[in-house]
């Protein structure tokens, strides 16, 4: 009996090899068998509930602009016009760039050390005539009107796909969404808003000059606001002598909300004391070191004429121009290193009259303006200081060149006047296109 019911149970385990396609498998190695058993029981053991799928990260330029906003009216008025030769050779450009152009108002932008850039193809620009915000798209060669109005055409910077801008009442903080098209209010402050903003790369942390009163007679405070509690964080105000009380340029750390740096802005010649730094809690301080001299009057001469300041991206100090102003005076792009005990200046580059700079976010290159009319990009690596654009025409209400990079560091940006239009233009390079020669 034991015989034909083991012969039934063969034939039945081979059907279903037969049936389902498999093959007797080899006997399990007793070892093998244990440690899978213990595998087992330790999957077991720690199985964890199921989770949400993640959401995929939004790509910056992976979306059309065309399908979320109106061509800027009359398409022929705003260009986008890329200057190559013969146009550049009869100019004597030595590097090629892009051109944003209108016929009927003048377009700029803001302080030099801000972000306007979207990925490296779609620029914020602002109109001058209305302040309204247009995003240019350099890649296809057209503008877009946003339908938002900042305060003044340095009171917006771009942070990822957000425009982060203070209203035309100069009293909200606005954030508007370039992939959605939402604009919402953020807060709505007491004091007024001069405009000057500045956020952490990070994008939570913002910075901005504000008034202590519309009467302020050039008192300015800062404040520091928590993008993400929506909520003020700090209130800085401080007043030097009455003779000279402005504190202005506020810049916040990129790394370190906690950090503030200002400027005692009198008149530069005469100034010992410019470049000051604020942490929250404690007394602000000067953070450089200018030297002086004494005439053969007996007067006392400011050797170090610091000024147009900017963070460098890691946080660690601070880049400026030292303006020349007598024969054998130091000049040139300078720069502080706040984690160095040495807070004197620290000459760098000396080629040229030097007039505004501004570094690149990944920390390769340092760009500067200079008096006789030139942009220079200046490879840290190499210490070469490139001339990239030269007779500059300026433009006017005092929109100066302001070199500035965007984001990822692949293009430079600067200021001036279109001489068909006489109206300013906001110029692009793209670093790439630079050749790193003798000139």
């Amino acid at each position: 009996m034991k015989k034909v019911t083991l012969m039934i149970l063969a034939a039945l385990l081979l059907s279903c090899f037969i049936l389902y396609g498999c093959a007797p498998a080899e006997p399990a190695d007793p070892e093998e068998t244990d440690i899978l058993m213990e595998s087992e029981s330790e999957t077991e053991a720690v199985t964890e509930p199921e989770t949400e799928p993640e959401t995929e990260p939004i790509v910056i330029g992976d979306f059309n602009l065309a399908d979320l906003y109106p061509v800027s009216p009359n398409e022929s008025v705003v260009e986008v016009t890329y200057y190559e030769t013969p146009y550049a050779i009869k100019r004597k450009i030595p590097v090629p760039y892009l051109d944003i152009v209108s016929t009927n108002s003048g377009l700029a932008y803001g302080y030099y050390n801000k972000n306007y850039f979207v990925g490296s193809n779609i620029f914020i620009v602002c109109k001058m005539n209305d302040y309204k915000l247009l995003a240019a798209d350099l890649t296809e060669k057209v503008v877009y009107d946003l339908g938002i109005t900042p305060s003044n055409h340095s009171g917006y910077l771009v942070h990822d796909e957000l425009i982060y801008y203070v209203g035309s009442d100069n009293h909200t903080l606005n954030v508007f969404n370039l992939r959605t098209g939402v604009n919402e209010v953020v807060y709505v402050f007491e004091h007024l808003i001069d405009g000057f903003i500045e956020t952490t790369l990070d994008g939570r942390y913002i910075s901005m000059t504000t008034y202590a009163s519309p009467d302020a007679d050039g008192k300015y405070r800062a404040t520091i606001f928590d993008m993400e509690k929506r909520e003020i964080i700090d209130i800085f105000d401080y007043i030097f002598e009455p003779e000279a009380p402005m504190a202005n340029h506020h810049m916040l750390n990129p790394v370190d909300h906690t950090q503030l740096f200002f400027a005692h802005d009198k008149d530069v010649f005469s100034n010992v004391d410019r470049m000051w730094l604020y942490e929250i809690g404690k007394e602000p301080y000067c953070i450089v070191e200018q030297e002086t001299s004494v005439d053969e009057n007996g007067n006392t001469i400011v050797t170090d004429n610091l000024t147009h300041e900017c963070w460098s991206y890691d946080g660690k100090g601070l880049w400026f121009v030292n303006y020349p102003t007598y024969d054998n005076a130091p000049f040139g792009i300078c720069y502080t290193d706040l984690t160095s005990s040495d807070r004197t200046v620290q000459e760098k580059f000396t080629s040229h009259p030097y007039w505004h700079t501004s570094c690149s976010p990944d920390g390769k290159y340092v760009a500067g303006d200079t008096t006789n009319l030139k942009v220079i990009l200046i490879n840290l690596e190499t210490g070469e200081e490139k001339t990239v654009v030269k007779d500059i025409a300026l433009a006017s209400g005092g929109l100066d060149p302001h070199p500035g990079f965007s984001r990822n560091s692949e293009m430079l940006m600067f200021q001036h006047k279109n001489t068909q239009t006489n109206l300013c233009t906001v110029g692009i390079i793209r670093i790439a296109d630079v050749e790193w020669a003798e000139e």
